[in-house]
């Protein structure tokens, strides 16, 4: 049977695949032209027909007189212009599916739609031959038609196809909350459903590339269709309709029925329930806030000019606010009010529960907005923000829907008590709620109160926070500058200063640890511009819409700080966990601490992973470097950290284990290795093992620095890193690597023609140089990094840069000037040149380094 089985669905999918695509009918215009205008008999035969007149279909008899006008519901027709009744057994063939053609009907026309219809028993021929086969689905395209063979599965990325399960066929709707999969069957004709008339909606809202079903009609996108479904079909009910708003279950995908306000938790936040505008069944989320009554689930229009507001007030304990934010809603509280002339009321929506909203009277109203009245509102409709008194805060200000910051170091309205913190509140004409979806994560400015963009004029009253992705604030010291002018902005206060360029600044080269975390005066040629010290180097502020990260340390501080940097603003937070920085550090932006990386698990690092930055430090001078690279959990998942800011911080798909190209260097391989040196045969990778020091060449968009270069790459247990704070005191510039990039020293045992020879900066970029080797008695000349021995006698006469019999460097042309090798661990530097170029030598144990110097020489 089975066989059978699967000999049918083969068949079937090769026959529509060769004979059905583009195969789309359509029904013909009626042949009455003024149909619309007769009366229709309703007196039904067997050779009715159907056409389309003005976008409404009609059933007609063979004189072309009205039948009956089609007003509601889907219905699929032949290619005779016949309805089909899809529920019959064994009266369907396979080749006249290929001519059938879709309708969504409602009361303002018909829209030929897409969809899945499935047949209780098909039948197709074969060389004279009749197969059955049950429950055959097709789906209707915009273009085609053709048969389905389901998956097996319904997952995320399976929105919108057809699977089957315990051998049922139905469509899948994608994933609730708690990951379990949602589906919708299609229905007889004596389903509870479909006789009781309840045609429930379900919504689609990421269909997959495999499905009928696209959230895209021409040049829009929608945030879901509604899908419907009658006798064995279903489809996307696309029919002309007006626009509706609807309340969906995210967890069942269907219109939300009504809520017992006394099952709910008072502070359940529902964001299960997602609110939707919809037009021909193409839907958007409301973004904004919306009052809901959660006995109906149905939107109150308190914009609504002839709302009562008895009628609010006499269900005002089923009421809730719910905000919404692309795709994600959530409930709020606040105050709203009503719109209808001579009847405008306030209503309070606290976060204690159902039982204490209430109409407001005249002692619930501040009088004075004093300090213990943050949170409260006047009854002009004035907001009482703390140090400032907002006037006719539900309104639109500077064309747009205004955001406010108060501290919710005691309880309001809005929220509960969050030491220390401060919340979001957003307002529309009439409403105004904590912003727990706040869209407005990150640095943000206030002004007397107010979000802002613009500090002319800001005086003492500009305030900065950071501000979480759930409306919640931390107040910051910084500074912000609008190009000319500079402030100096203090955490936890509603003071700022303007910076004085005599008095509250110091010159550039007093940049100093000491200094760090102050302003400091810029280049001569542009005295007023001010410029961010960081302890070792000062920098401008950015002028474009980008977030940087900084670590600064002052001398006798415990504590390093972290200093942010978005467009004209610097901000400086105590960093927790700082007393244990090491030389690599990784940071948690967001909270403003340091993550023990050894003790990090997957779910520690994942949740965070957009907040986290690294750090590269050199503890001894309190300086660092934000670097990037790659780290792992303790239970070993691995994730990128790139150079280039387009590329997110990520989870790594250990995927390949290519290290064969040039441009794998610098990659993760599947077995957590980092290629360091490419090879068809014999690639060299290595683990993430403490210790372990390597200059790799990298190419272009490699992940530690974005650029083609020779960069010197750190191990630890849990990270490669990018060391761009190469410590090249005593001779540390000088770095010798071994075949397989490790960086080394020479010793008794060293290979020499193997090893590679670099000079590095401070950035730890290295440089190619050349130079001279000894060993063992032997020399090896340096070219280009690589080592050569020398079989050829050395030189009786001076040649500048050269090796003269005995083993010594010539720094000039005479003999006498000639330098030994160091024997033991001094460092010796010299200048030549040999009338053209100066270069610089380097003497080391046993080694001797000839850079070519850059720069402008003199005469």
């Amino acid at each position: 049977m089975l066989g059978w089985k699967y000999f049918c669905h083969f068949y079937l999918l090769l026959l529509y695949q060769i004979r059905f695509i583009l195969a789309v009918n359509t029904l013909d215009e009626c042949s009455n032209t003024n149909i619309e205008d007769s009366s229709c008999s309703d007196t039904t035969n067997d050779t009715d027909i159907h056409c389309l007149s003005k976008g409404f279909i009609y059933r007609v008899n063979t004189s072309g007189e009205c039948v009956s006008k089609i007003t509601s519901s889907v219905h699929v027709f032949d290619a005779d212009k016949k309805e089909v009744d899809l529920t019959v057994t064994g009266k369907i063939k396979d080749a006249d599916v290929e001519n059938y053609s879709m309708y969504a009907c409602s009361a303002s026309g018909c829209t030929r739609t897409t969809g899945y219809i499935k047949i209780n028993k098909l039948t197709i021929e074969k060389s004279g031959t009749t197969y059955p086969i049950i429950n055959a689905i097709f789906f209707f395209g915009d273009s085609d038609i053709s048969y389905i063979n389901p998956d097996e599965y319904c997952i995320s990325d399976k929105e919108g196809t057809i699977y089957e399960s315990n051998e049922e066929k139905k469509l899948c709707l994608g994933m609730n909350s708690s990951g379990l999969s949602v589906s919708l069957a299609f229905v007889s004709e004596n389903d509870e459903e479909f006789v009781s008339g309840n045609n429930e909606e379900y919504i689609l809202t990421d269909p997959s590339s495999d499905s009928v079903f696209s959230v895209i009609n021409g040049e829009e996108k929608y945030d879901g269709i509604i899908l419907k479904r009658t006798p064995n079909v279903i489809y996307h009910d696309n029919s002309p309709s007006d626009e509706t708003t609807i309340i969906i279950d995210t967890d069942t995908k269907k219109e939300a029925g009504p809520l017992n306000v006394f099952e709910l938790s008072p502070t359940s936040d529902l964001d299960k329930y997602y609110v939707y505008k919809c037009k021909n069944d193409c839907c958007k989320i409301i973004i904004g806030h919306n009052i809901i009554n959660i006995s109906t689930m149905k939107i109150i229009d308190v914009t609504d000019g002839n709302l009562t507001s008895n009628s609010v007030t006499d269900i005002i304990n089923s009421i809730i606010i719910m905000n919404c934010k692309d795709n994600s809603c959530k409930r709020t509280y606040g105050y709203f009010k009503t719109s209808k002339t001579n009847d405008i009321k306030y209503y309070s929506i606290p976060w204690t529960g159902f039982n204490n909203n209430k109409l407001m009277e005249d002692n619930d109203f501040s009088t004075n907005c004093n300090v213990s009245d943050i949170g409260k509102i006047k009854n002009t409709g004035d907001f009482c923000q703390g140090s400032y008194i907002i006037e006719n805060a539900m309104s639109i200000k500077e064309g747009k829907n205004p955001f406010y910051i108060i501290s919710s170091d005691g309880e309001t309205i809005f929220h509960g008590q969050e030491t220390e913190k401060s919340l979001v509140i957003s307002a529309t004409t009439n409403t105004l709620i904590y912003d727990g979806l706040s869209k407005n994560k990150g640095l943000k400015v206030f002004n007397k109160g107010i979000m802002t963009s613009d500090i002319v004029d800001g005086g003492n009253n500009i305030a900065l926070y950071y501000c979480g992705d759930q409306g919640i604030c931390r107040s910051l010291n910084g500074y912000i500058t609008d190009g000319t002018i500079y402030y100096e902005v203090s955490a936890n206060s509603s003071t700022s200063k303007k910076v004085s360029l005599t008095g509250d600044v110091t010159p550039n080269n007093e940049c100093i640890i000491d200094t760090s975390g102050n302003l400091v005066l810029g280049e001569s040629t542009n005295p007023n511009k001010l410029k961010f010290c960081l302890g070792n180097m000062s920098i401008d502020f950015l002028v474009t819409e980008t977030t940087e990260y900084y670590i600064i340390h002052k001398r006798g501080n415990t504590n390093y700080s972290l200093v942010r940097a978005t467009k004209n603003i610097f901000t400086i937070e105590e960093l927790k966990n700082s007393d244990g920085f090491e030389k690599f550090n990784v940071i948690n932006t967001e909270d403003v601490k340091r993550i023990v990386i050894d003790d990090a698990t997957t779910d520690d690092l994942t949740s965070c992973i957009t907040n986290l930055a690294l750090f590269n430090c050199d503890i001894t001078k309190g300086i660092c470097r934000q670097t990037y690279g790659y780290i792992k959990s303790k239970d070993n998942t691995y994730y990128s950290f790139d150079a280039n800011d387009s590329n997110p911080k990520k989870v790594v798909e250990l995927a390949s284990s290519k290290c064969s190209d040039s441009s794998d260097i610098g990659t993760l391989q599947s077995d957590g290795c980092l290629c360091l040196i490419n090879g068809s045969s014999n690639p060299k990778k290595e683990r993430m093992i403490d210790g372990s020091n390597y200059v790799i060449s990298v190419s272009t968009n490699n992940v530690f620095s974005g650029v083609a270069e020779n960069i010197i790459i750190r191990a630890t247990n849990y990270s490669f890193y990018y060391d761009n704070l190469y410590d090249v005191s005593d001779g540390k510039n000088i770095v010798i690597t071994d075949v397989n990039t490790k960086i080394t020293e020479i010793t008794e045992i060293t290979d020499v023609p193997k090893l590679k020879v670099y000079i590095c900066n401070t950035f730890g970029i290295c440089s190619q140089v050349d130079g001279f080797i000894k060993k063992d008695e032997k020399y090896y000349k340096i070219t280009n990094s690589s080592p050569t021995e020398i079989t050829e006698p050395l030189s009786d006469t001076c040649t500048i840069n050269n090796l003269l019999k005995g083993g010594k460097l010539c720094i000039t042309e005479s003999n006498n000037d000639a330098i030994n090798f160091i024997s033991n661990n001094t460092i010796n530097y010299y200048m030549t040149y040999n009338g053209t170029n100066y270069k610089l030598v380097i003497a080391k144990k046993n080694l001797f380094i000839v850079v070519t110097t850059t720069g402008v020489v003199q005469n």
